[in-house]
């Protein structure tokens, strides 16, 4: 009896682990198929091959299917609805990501960052950049891409090892720029980092509009600024909302 039991314990658990393993392959290739279709469409639409970053696939249908990608550059989210009846519908940034990568480039050429050993790092959305197409996006400069459209949302965000007030002068020279566009419509942000920034770099690399600015979550930040008020008209007046973790 007793070994009668034990097998019959025993062909359960075989049952329980196939079952759990048969689900866990078919998440698997259902993850994977999900993926690969996505990455298909970008390098489809762009004639382009990319590098997969990461990919979080959706829990339910109330969530969405965000996989990251980057062409070694720039890095960019591709988007699909979890929902049956959008399942069809998968749509991109990469648009978006060019043109904060070019205001990026903008910023470094005109005041030279590389000497004062500082990274910059832009999300920019423009009204109606959903219709604004790769080509236009590639081939008009930072320059006349503020001028020409109107900025719905845009964050600059300047990151340092050294104190925010050590490149006081650097951050308001960045905040005149700011004001001779759309100031109204542009965060401008400063971080002194210290340590491991891994976590934080891989985010500021896509910002794309949103984004935690909560520097006070991540151990690597010393030090923050955020300026709000484009009225300032000094470095020192600059620095004084700067914020100690």
């Amino acid at each position: 009896m007793k070994k009668t039991k034990l097998i019959c314990l025993l062909l359960t658990a075989i049952l329980l682990m196939t079952g759990v393993c048969g689900c866990m392959n078919l998440n698997f290739s259902e993850r994977q198929a999900k993926l690969e279709e996505m990455k298909s469409y970008a390098e489809n639409k762009y004639n382009m091959n990319f590098d997969v970053v990461d990919f979080t696939f959706a829990k339910d249908e109330t969530y969405r299917n965000i996989l990251r990608l980057t062409d070694g550059k720039i890095d960019f989210y591709v988007y699909n609805s979890a929902n049956r009846k959008n399942s069809d519908k998968i749509y991109d940034d990469y648009s978006r990501a060019i043109i904060s990568d070019r205001v990026v480039d903008f910023i470094k050429s005109k005041f030279n960052t590389s000497s004062y050993n500082i990274d910059v790092y832009a999300g920019i959305l423009i009204y109606g950049d959903k219709s604004l197409s790769y080509d236009y996006a590639v081939n008009t400069d930072a320059d006349n891409l503020l001028k020409s459209n109107k900025i719905f949302d845009a964050a600059i965000i300047v990151k340092t090892d050294k104190k925010i007030t050590e490149i006081k002068d650097l951050i308001f020279e960045i905040y005149n720029l700011i004001c001779s566009y759309s100031p109204e419509h542009i965060n401008l942000e400063a971080i002194q980092t210290v340590g491991d920034t891994a976590d934080i770099d891989k985010t500021l690399k896509c910002i794309i509009g949103t984004y935690n600015d909560d520097w006070s979550s991540y151990n690597c930040v010393k030090s923050y600024l955020k300026v709000e008020n484009f009225g300032i008209t000094s470095s020192d007046e600059l620095v004084k909302e700067i914020k100690y973790n």
